[in-house]
Order: C-alpha cells, then sequence, then structure tokens
C-alpha cells in the first residue's frame, strides 16, 4: 500500500490531483473524489495539524479508498490543509462508509477551527504525475445558468487552463456546502507558475474578455505538497 503525500485533486496519472493506485491488481477508475479542508486555527502550529492529517489520510487508505494525499495552503484566500481521497464510483464509497460507521469516535479535541466535505466528479483528466505545487481554482454561477450552461461555460474556462498549464483536471460538484466546478493545475516551482500564468492571461484577454461566462464567484489558492 502506498500514501501520496499531494494529492487533487486534486489528483494525478488518473484522476483529480493524485496519482493512480492499484490493489491486489484490481482496475480502478477513481472517477471520484473526496476533497476535504481543514482550517488551520489561530495560534496553532501548522506542523502539529499535518502530522495528524498524514495519519488521517493512512487511515482513509486502510479503509478502501484507492489513494489519499495531503497539501497545504501556501498563497490564497484559506489558511488551510486540503486532503483528498479516490475512489471510483458511490458504491465504492458506499462500501467505504458503512465500513468505517462501527469504528471507535475519537475522544481527541478538535484541532481545526472549521472543516468542510466535498464529493466532486472528474469530469476530464489530463493531469500525468504528482506536481510540488497545485493551483486550484474555483468557480460558480449563477442560478440563472442552466445545468448545461454551467458546464458550456466551465468548459471554455477549462480549455484555456488546460492549454496554459497542460497538467490540469477538471472536476464537478456532486454532494457538499460548495455548487462549484474545481479546476486544478500543476506546476514545479514559482517560475514555472509565473510562465504558465502569463500565458494564461494571453488567453483570458484574446479569447474569453468579450465572452459572457456568468461566473459569480470565483476562487483561487496556490498549494505545496505536504512530505
Amino acid at each position: 500500500m502506498k500514501f501520496l503525500t499531494f494529492p487533487l485533486l486534486i489528483l494525478m496519472s488518473t484522476n483529480f490531483f493524485a496519482a493512480h493506485h492499484e490493489k491486489d491488481e484490481k482496475t480502478v477508475s477513481n472517477e471520484y473524489v473526496l476533497l476535504s479542508t481543514y482550517e488551520i486555527s489561530s495560534g496553532q502550529n501548522p506542523a502539529d495539524l499535518e502530522k495528524e492529517l498524514i495519519n488521517l489520510q493512512k487511515t482513509q487508505l486502510e479503509n478502501g479508498y484507492n489513494d489519499c494525499g495531503v497539501y497545504r495552503h501556501h498563497f490564497g484566500g484559506q489558511r488551510a490543509f486540503y486532503t483528498f481521497c479516490l475512489f471510483d464510483d458511490l458504491n465504492h464509497f458506499a462500501k467505504i462508509m458503512d465500513k468505517t460507521l462501527s469504528a471507535t469516535q475519537s475522544t481527541s479535541p478538535q484541532s481545526y477551527s472549521a472543516h468542510t466535505d466535498n464529493i466532486v466528479k472528474v469530469l476530464e483528466r489530463n493531469a500525468t504525475k504528482i506536481h510540488p505545487f497545485l493551483l486550484l481554482s474555483k468557480f460558480d454561477w449563477g442560478p440563472y445558468l442552466t445545468g448545461s450552461g454551467q458546464i458550456e461555460s466551465a468548459n471554455k474556462l477549462f480549455s484555456a487552463y488546460k492549454r496554459s498549464f497542460g497538467e490540469c483536471n477538471l472536476s464537478q460538484h456532486r454532494f457538499g456546502p460548495e455548487m462549484a466546478v474545481y479546476i486544478t493545475c500543476g506546476f514545479k516551482d514559482y517560475a514555472d507558475f509565473a510562465v504558465k500564468a502569463t500565458s494564461l492571461d494571453e488567453i483570458w484577454s484574446k479569447e474569453l474578455m468579450d465572452e459572457k461566462l456568468d461566473i459569480r464567484n470565483h476562487s483561487d489558492d496556490l498549494l505545496i505538497l505536504v512530505e
């Protein structure tokens, strides 16, 4: 069994942020990702929460997920850790959850200030390897846009990211508090990011400035691989 401290998401060789993981030569599809955030509390030592989450992801692997991993906030809006676990479909998820229902609940104090879980479905994957840095971009749209219209807008955005960064995946909300689309793209360092982000700016200026994308909310976070 291997534990990938990356993800993503994430989400790499055949999915959102993580590398492909095989168990007992079973073919896995990794069509879904459990994407979780753990916000770092004020005054907390991030290293303590990091250690806790690495151990949690190891337990998640033992529970049956195909791969799991951890990224940490490096730049952006939320000082948090981002964890990822990959699974094939909702039947696979159900088996994991039913298995863990009888597990003893922890009595330790909560070590993070806020926590969210989102299940997302991978719509397109192009990432082929684990990157030391990850761009996580989230978009949502107003209620006036149909579901098909949202995907059409997301595909226009994703095309620009994919041509600029190359190693990008597109995922969509299935369950959880965020009705959003997620674009994740890997880069090796900030010099690499500067080149790719400049390319994205150029595509945006030439092709998307006059597009009616109907974006309501958008955020970018730059994440660093936990090791």
